[in-house]
Order: structure tokens, then C-alpha cells, then sequence
């Protein structure tokens, strides 16, 4: 660390002497290296069309946006005590109440915005809009269609129903997505 010092305090002297002439071309390419990501950064900023900001400009816009945000649900929590109908409830009752209703209206906010959150990060793709389940039920008589000798009436053996076109007694589901391994 010293000698890093040293050389940026002394960069003339530390050119003359053989020993450091290693470490000064060593630092040289990382200054040329450092400066020119840095420019790079800046170019890609501008590219994007948000300007760069230092920490320091990022912790004030953040102080700032805090104070307004404050501001807001501090003129919020006086309309609410103004619109609070219970004249026999002193003034820090009043305020003990707006402050608790507007927690509970962050509390909702925030749990609303975590379901969004959460259903649009869970790390696995919602393939319910692409992928279509093309499921169909089919209804069928395993019997036949007969008169039998007790009966004057047709019917189906199976089940006994005496409609011939009326739905099945048995079903079977048709995935239209199923791999068909049977061919």
C-alpha cells in the first residue's frame, strides 16, 4: 500500500529506478483499464437513457422520495381524522385510529403486491395461456344392443337403458396432449 502511495505522490522518481519499473507500467495499464470501463459505464448509462447517478445522488432522490412519500400519508392520515364521525373521541383517539387504518391498508397493499410477485416468480413458467389441456370425456355402452327374451323392449345389455343413443354407462378420457405410445 505504501509503495502505491508512493508511486502516485512520486510517479516521476519511481520511472528511474529499475526495481519499481515493473509495478509502474502494471499500474499504469490498470489505471488505463479502470478509466476506460468507467467510460464504458457511462456510454452504456447514456445508451439506456437513464443518466448515471453516483451513490451520493442515489441516497438524496431516495431521501427525497421518502419525505414526499411521508408528506402524502401524513395529509391522508388528517383527512381521515377530519372525516371521522365519533365527536366524543378525543383528538389522539382520532389519530390512533387513522394511523392504525392506514397500516392496514399498506399491510393489504403490500400482501396484494406480493401475491402478484410471487405468482410471477415462482421460478417454474406459466405455460396455462400456451398449453392447452384438451381433455374430452367420451361416454360408450361396453354391451349390446338386443332384445332380450323376457322383454319386448330393446335394450342395452350392459345397463339396461332403453335408449340406444342415450349416454354411455362407462367413459373414457381422451387427452388430445398425451404422448401415444401405442402406435
Amino acid at each position: 500500500m505504501c509503495v502505491i502511495k508512493c508511486f502516485l505522490k512520486k510517479r516521476s522518481t519511481l520511472k528511474t529506478k529499475g526495481y519499481f519499473k515493473h509495478l509502474h507500467i502494471r499500474l499504469d495499464a490498470a489505471l488505463r483499464s479502470t478509466f476506460k470501463r468507467t467510460a464504458q459505464t457511462l456510454t452504456n448509462w447514456a445508451e439506456q437513457g437513464t443518466p448515471y447517478l453516483n451513490p451520493q445522488q442515489r441516497e438524496r432522490m431516495y431521501g427525497e422520495r421518502l419525505r414526499k412519500q411521508k408528506t402524502a400519508e401524513k395529509t391522508r392520515r388528517e383527512k381521515i381524522t377530519e372525516e371521522m364521525v365519533n365527536p366524543a373521541a378525543s383528538r389522539e383517539r382520532k389519530a390512533a385510529l387513522a394511523f392504525r387504518y392506514m397500516e392496514e391498508c399498506k399491510r393489504q397493499d403490500l400482501q396484494l403486491a406480493k401475491k402478484k410477485r410471487d405468482k410471477e416468480f415462482t421460478g417454474v413458467p406459466d405455460m396455462s395461456a400456451t398449453l392447452k389441456r384438451t381433455k374430452k370425456v367420451e361416454y360408450y355402452h361396453p354391451g349390446r344392443w338386443l332384445k332380450p327374451e323376457f322383454q319386448n323392449k330393446e335394450m342395452w345389455s350392459c345397463c339396461s337403458c332403453e335408449v340406444r343413443e342415450g349416454r354411455g354407462c362407462r367413459h373414457k378420457v381422451i387427452d388430445a396432449m398425451r404422448w401415444q405410445l401405442d402406435i
